[in-house]
């Protein structure tokens, strides 16, 4: 072989050790690349199914195929709400699988799906109400584009079916994914160029030290008459070579790693479904790196072979010694280590950082003190309806909770991780702190974290439209206030939880999830059946209660209950499906016509037994006989009387009045003339049952409307939805038409009636769900009200038990909360963390094996004095220390220096989260801890391998290894025979010590 083959490819340990540092780096990168695609895929996937048509563009004019919208607010009483104007053309979306059509405004009138209070708004502007619509809020008013261009805060905006790319989706969800995807392969682009300056750095080492070892070659070489450019190109294909063999084999490596970290997972139980795939993307990526490898490592070993050629044929002969380095006091590892063990320990550093910022965003909310409940059954969280009455019934617990709903959002182009949040309950349970700004106190309002307001460039003030995040929707939100958060939570756009349920398809009165922390765990065993009403009943001949027993648990759930009527106790055994309702009957001994106490479980009331009451399943109660007259009737009316027995019209009653007596009709109705003032007493008469009422006759006395109020189940549980049932009655010979407000605690609610001559309407108004406690409905008629209260049964023995019905996860849900953006997270980072580790002793063993075999014949020397393997190894250790703490305070300076300029160009984030590692002293402790570790760890590794053998092998060298006369014999050779050898080495300075130890 040739003088020029050997320098290409006569490899020696420390070629092929390089090769290993250049695989164990192509397998990180390749295993962090397809992990990290994957999971980009993988979630893209989920995301698939909200694909967007339309998005909202700031600037329509400059589109004619976009829909213009104008943006407005007002006034209304106290509170501010959104107005948009819409053309007076009614235009159609075509939005996926559904054409969705605007409404026509009207003119300068004010339009809400909520019925508002007859008011006008402070521009003067009636309000009339209108059907619900799937793109805006119930409580957005609708009307024209010039009335809403009158009103303040003006904005104008347009659905566009042809987006540029920074316009919000009427669909986010899809986008925001492909967005958080991008970055995520951007931070892996950023690996691949740490990967490449460790390539470039190991490469070029190997090469120097190649030549310092072949100096007398290449004097040979250039004194035959080879050009300097035979020798740039020689090492050139040498590093080529290297880099190459080194590539391809980390390409299989990084596979199988992957495979196996996969497959591990799924032996433990560890739910992924991460595959190990080599897809589009993957290649897109991988490729230019694989290329940007070769190329660096080429450039490399051509740069170490110019700095070669560069000196004197004659002394490239001698065995001269170049130094660059000052030595410290180290006996076996040179300073020249340094170079390669900072170069490795940087890009360890860069990536330990990254990882702490990772965890540092998810700690909070794997904090083991935090639990999440999600819907059993659903892929994911975004997919979860949790009753908000679980929150209720767990705070009635005393437990710290936050009902939450997960939006994703993009705002010029970059995805927002959005949350619906009830912000009290919020700032109690993450303890959040505003920086700048004010709380929000409407629902339009929002709050921005500090990561995200930096990153995104959206400030206090600034007012923001988003488009829905799982379904078609508009909407807009003032940032009120910055705050700072731990983690993740810094990260986020805090929206409320009306303004959430508007973008995307979560239940009424339901959220994503319940975080909860404090939860009671000693009644995990109650059941979630509960009594929500009672009635006296009749069941074969029996008489009793009739139960309605609800289960607002996820799970099917049996209870034993104890029901106690007066001083008699039963006990059933009763069993709901989830989610649902049943009824069940008790039966009694004795039930005497009184108003005995009923006690169910938590439930409690006081029944009425009248003889009638057993003839039904249901009945309301009250006296046998009653008539329904006002009390108060102008001089020369005839207004309606009406009567009932037991709530049941009576026909044929009769009804006695002065002089003069009618018959009711088959609806229990007649009409009584009243023609002079004064007092008139009605007596009515049917069944054999007889009873008075007394009324006045007024001059010009008012007709007013009958209107009684009534709430169904009067004693609803805080899991129910009670209704309240408004009667209006028209006791008059003429039709009226009124207008009838509804309010209660979160209701209110105004609507128009039309009573025809006697007629009568029922007006039903769905209550919202409240905690234990007692509650009032009012209903207003011309200044007429009628008021009815109800309690609110709580049972605090369930909170544990319906948290525990559902998808119950310790440690804040962070396998829940954040598992559609960061699914299999825990197999992620551990597949990572295994491969940097990897990836890390590799490259660092390489280097400190370079190191210890320059001086190997020195450690011969000792060796042959008397010096054991474990004291060798020591000494290696102590010099790894001294060069590990000058390597590892370096790199995590690079490190730190790398990583800020990252994060100034905004290369550092993923799904809208920015990773930036906190630079604490702990974490900075452990980092230095971590590296020096790494650095005595593969400075003895390197060492072990090498004191293993004889010492005559650590003398043999490039020269005497091809012959027998070189063959040492540590056993048949004398310690001059030792150090006759050494005298032709450099280490010559050795051999007093060594004669001394001899003599």
């Amino acid at each position: 072989m040739d003088y020029r083959k050997r320098l290409t490819v006569g490899w020696a340990r420390r070629d092929t050790l390089a090769v290993i540092v250049i695989t164990v780096t192509v397998a990180f990168l390749v295993g962090a690349a397809i992990l990290g695609i994957a999971l980009g895929t993988q979630t893209t996937d989920i995301a698939a199914q909200f694909e967007p048509t339309y998005a909202i563009t700031e600037n329509p004019e400059a589109d004619n195929e976009a829909v213009p919208l104008v943006l407005a607010e007002t006034v209304i009483g106290e509170r501010t709400y959104t107005v948009v104007g819409l053309p007076e053309e009614s235009q159609s979306l075509e939005l996926r699988d559904q054409t969705v059509t605007l409404p026509a405004p009207e003119p300068e009138v004010l339009a809400s799906a909520e019925v508002t209070p007859q008011l006008r708004s402070r521009a003067e502007l009636p309000i009339k109400s209108r059907p619900p619509h799937p793109l805006f809020s119930d409580r957005w008013l609708v009307t024209d584009v010039q009335t809403a261009q009158s009103l303040s805060e003006v904005q104008t905006i347009g659905l566009d079916p042809s987006p540029s790319p920074n316009a919000a989706p009427l669909v986010g969800a899809l986008q925001f994914f492909i967005e958080g995807s991008e970055e995520l392969v951007g931070v892996l682009r950023v690996s691949a160029l740490a990967a490449a300056v460790l390539v470039t750095i190991t490469v070029y080492s190997v090469i120097q030290i190649t030549i310092r070892e072949r100096r007398q070659d290449i004097g040979v070489l250039r004194a035959t008459g080879a050009s300097p450019r035979v020798i740039v190109a020689i090492f050139a294909g040498r590093a080529l070579l290297m880099t190459a063999l080194g590539t391809a084999l980390g390409y299989a490596i990084g596979l199988i790693l992957v495979r196996s970290v996969i497959n591990a997972a799924t032996f433990l139980g560890v739910t992924t479904t991460l595959g190990a795939r080599i897809t589009p993307t993957a290649v897109e990526l991988l490729a230019p790196a694989f290329a940007a490898f070769l190329i660096v490592g080429m450039l490399a070993g051509a740069l170490a072979g110019w700095r070669t050629v560069r000196v004197d044929p004659g002394n490239l002969a001698q065995n001269g010694e170049e130094s660059g380095f000052v030595s410290l006091n180290t006996t076996f590892i040179d300073w020249r280590t340094l170079v390669p063990a900072t170069a490795t320990l940087t890009v360890f550093m860069c990536f330990f950082f990254v990882l702490a910022g990772v965890v540092g965003a998810v700690g909070p909310l794997a904090n083991t003190g935090q639990q999440t409940i999600t819907e059993p059954g659903t892929p994911n969280p975004v997919a979860s309806d949790v009753p908000v009455s679980y929150a209720r019934a767990l705070q009635n617990q005393g437990a710290a909770v936050s009902p939450e709903i997960i939006l994703f959002e993009l705002h010029a182009g970059n995805a927002i991780l959005t949350r619906g949040v009830n912000f009290t309950a919020y700032r109690e349970f993450t303890g959040l702190k505003l920086d700048e700004g004010q709380f929000p106190g409407e629902e339009h309002e929002a709050l921005i974290g500090n990561d995200l307001a930096q990153s995104s460039g959206i400030a206090v003030g600034d007012t923001l439209v988003l488009g829905g995040s799982t379904t078609p929707a508009v909407s807009r939100v003032d940032i009120t206030g910055r705050y700072e958060g731990e983690g993740i939570e810094d990260d986020q756009l805090l929206v409320s939880l009306s303004t959430a349920r508007t973008l995307t398809n979560v239940q009424t009165d339901a959220v994503n999830l319940v975080r909860t922390r404090g939860l009671p765990t000693t009644e995990a065993s109650q059941s979630t059946i509960i009594v929500t009403d009672a009635a006296p009943a009749r069941s074969d001949g029996t008489r009793g209660v009739q139960l309605t027993l609800r289960n607002p648990g996820f799970q099917d759930a049996t209870r034993s209950l104890t029901v106690e009527l007066g001083e008699q106790t039963q006990t059933i055994a009763v069993s709901v499906p989830s989610q649902q309702s049943r009824e069940s009957f008790v039966g009694f001994e004795r039930v005497e016509r009184t108003q005995p106490r009923l006690r169910a479980g938590s439930f409690e009331t006081q029944l009425r037994f009248g003889a009638s009451q057993f003839d039904g399943v249901e009945t309301s109660g009250g006296t046998r006989l009653s008539v329904s007259v006002p009390e108060t009737v102008p001089v020369g009316s005839e207004p309606v009387v009406r009567v009932t027995q037991s709530g049941e019209p009576q026909p044929n009653a009769i009804i006695r009045y002065g002089n003069g007596s009618v018959e009711t009709n088959d609806k229990g109705v007649a009409r009584v003339p009243f023609s002079r003032t004064g007092n008139v007493t009605l007596s009515l008469q049917a069944n054999g049952t007889q009873i008075q009422q007394r009324v006045q006759v007024r001059d010009n006395e008012s007709r007013p409307v009958g209107i009684t109020a009534s709430v169904d189940p009067a004693q609803p549980s805080i899991f129910t939805r009670p209704t309240a049932i408004i009667t209006l009655s028209n006791r008059w010979a003429f039709e009226r038409s009124e207008t009838v407000r509804v309010t209660a605690p979160g209701v209110d609610r105004q609507q128009s009636v039309r009573l025809a001559p006697g007629g009568e309407e029922q007006l039903t108004v769905q209550l919202p769900q409240r905690p234990a406690g007692e509650y009032r409905v009012t209903a207003e008629v011309n200044k007429q009200s009628e008021n009815v209260t109800y309690r609110v049964q709580g049972d605090e023995r369930l909170g544990a038990a319906l948290a525990q019905s559902g998808r119950y996860t310790a440690g804040g849900g962070i396998t829940q909360a954040i598992q559609v953006v960061f699914s299999n997270i825990e197999v992620l980072i551990a597949a990572i963390i295994f491969l940097l580790v990897v990836m890390t002793l590799g490259s660092s063993t390489a280097a400190f094996t370079r190191a210890i075999q320059t001086t190997k014949q020195e450690i011969g020397i000792y060796r042959a004095t008397g010096a054991s393997p474990i004291s060798i190894i020591l000494q290696v250790a102590s010099d790894a220390i001294k060069v590990g703490v000058v390597a590892t305070s370096g790199a995590i300076l690079l490190a730190m220096v790398f990583i800020e300029a990252l994060l100034s160009l905004g290369a550092l984030r993923a799904f809208g989260i920015v990773l930036s590692p906190q630079y604490t002293v702990s974490t900075i402790a452990i980092a230095g801890s971590a590296g020096l570790a790494l650095a005595v760890v593969s400075a003895v590794v390197a060492s072990s391998v090498l004191v293993r053998g004889p010492p005559a092998n650590l003398f043999k060298t490039r020269a005497n290894a091809r012959t027998e006369e070189s063959r040492w014999d540590d056993t048949s050779h004398s310690g001059a025979r030792w150090l006759s050898a050494c005298r032709n080495h450099r280490s010559c300075a050795i051999v007093p010590r060594a004669a001394a130890i001899l003599e």
